[in-house]
């Protein structure tokens, strides 16, 4: 084999400490795919609440949830639905929000999420570039993905979130099915297979769809499990539009935690719903964090259950972090740096690591360590006698 001297630019590379790499996870996930992992935890974890609904103020456990799920998946098999095709849901966080997300993953049909306040140009391109043959909707919705999908030149069944008469409504595919009981999701073919579409911000441009596979999910949400920062009851504003809340669903779902489901931010609220549902991780964007601290804590409020408030999507300034700590005393306030291209975080602190939290007292600002599973390279760029970094993904 000729040596074009790639080979010993790499081994430079290392030698110099351009490349980070982070010991691999000891873990194997299940063959079958993510469908079954979550069968499993949800029949495990029955009797514990899976949604705490913040909006109606109800309880719906894993036991309510997953016959939901088996039933709208049902009804996506009738109707021919295999792997080859797509499903896109626009919607809201809401009780049946996340069911066909999991619905899809039960039968390995990849899903999409449109975020309800995409403009419409972006969600006609998006319908463009991944067409798929099933929509859920919410009702204020429609009439903008109606009018994209018209634009688009598509056309698929409109499933909406509420009685309608010029679709078919969500409560219809709710009812009980013959051989419900039987019910097994099926095995994918490879955990290569795509899992999820997600779609990149648009930062550079239109919005792309980037195809996230089962592997990708299942060793991110481990890895990121396993640092315990989320404890058992979160509370996170963002759709499964944004891969955090995917990423959330998953682990809450394989450890038989909670979420606390809202339709909309509202900082006073927020304060509240961290005592009410004894919530032990937050996860907002920076906006959401200056916000509360405009709000301002509720005096007498109990925050003694919050682990973590964790911040994402965007660089949170040390400023706000530490106004933020100086309102959640015992809670660790820090960011991290993630990417949909990976399926979620490519750093973030380990608070079960006393190294990691003596670092984050240290650098406050920081987004944290690189997690396992992933590989770094740094570039170093030097102008007079001031060092520059960089950091580039390389998963």
């Amino acid at each position: 084999m000729a040596n074009d001297g790639s080979h010993k630019l790499h081994n430079n590379e290392y030698r110099n400490g351009y490349i980070i790499d982070v010991p691999p996870l000891d873990y194997t996930p299940d063959e079958r795919g993510l469908g079954y992992q979550y069968f499993e935890c949800m029949k495990k974890y029955s009797d514990r609440v899976a949604q705490y609904l913040a909006d109606i103020d109800e309880e719906d456990t894993y036991e309510s949830l997953l016959p939901r799920c088996i039933r709208v998946a049902m009804e996506l098999k009738s109707r021919g639905l295999t792997r080859e095709d797509v499903v896109i849901m626009c919607s809201t966080n809401h009780k049946n929000s996340s069911v066909p997300f999991i619905a899809c993953l039960f039968l390995g049909i990849p899903i999409a999420s449109l975020d309800p306040t995409l403009s419409a140009l972006d969600t006609t391109h998006l319908l463009k570039e991944v067409t798929p043959k099933v929509l859920f909707v919410v009702p204020e919705s429609v009439d903008l993905i109606v009018s994209c999908m018209k634009e688009a030149g598509v056309e698929a069944e409109i499933i909406v979130f509420d009685e309608t008469k010029d679709h078919t409504s969500f409560s219809e595919l709710l009812q009980p099915h013959e051989g419900e009981s039987d019910f097994v999701p099926d095995a994918v073919v490879g955990l290569d297979q795509t899992a999820v579409i997600l779609f990149s911000s648009g930062t550079t441009g239109l919005p792309k769809g980037i195809m996230i596979s089962h592997q990708a999910l299942f060793l991110q949400c481990h890895a990121l499990a396993e640092t315990d920062n989320f404890g058992s009851v979160v509370l996170s504003y963002a759709t499964l539009y944004w891969v955090s809340t995917v990423v959330i669903l998953t682990i809450m779902t394989f450890i038989g935690g909670a979420r606390v489901i809202c339709s909309k931010f509202d900082p006073r609220q927020t304060w509240s719903l961290l005592e009410k549902y004894q919530i032990t991780a937050l996860f907002v964007p920076p906006s959401q964090v200056a916000e509360l601290i405009a709000c301002g804590r509720p005096e007498n409020l109990d925050t003694s259950k919050l682990l973590t408030c964790i911040s994402g999507g965007a660089a949170l300034s040390e400023t706000l972090i530490k106004e933020m700590r100086d309102l959640l005393p015992g809670t660790f306030v820090f960011q991290l740096y993630g990417q949909s291209e990976v399926a979620g975080a490519l750093t973030m602190f380990n608070t079960r690591s006393v190294k990691d939290l003596l670092l984050l007292d240290k650098n406050p600002s920081s987004v944290g360590k690189v997690i396992p599973g992933i590989r770094c390279k740094s570039t170093l760029t030097q102008r007079s006698s001031a060092v520059q970094t960089k950091a580039e993904s390389c998963a």
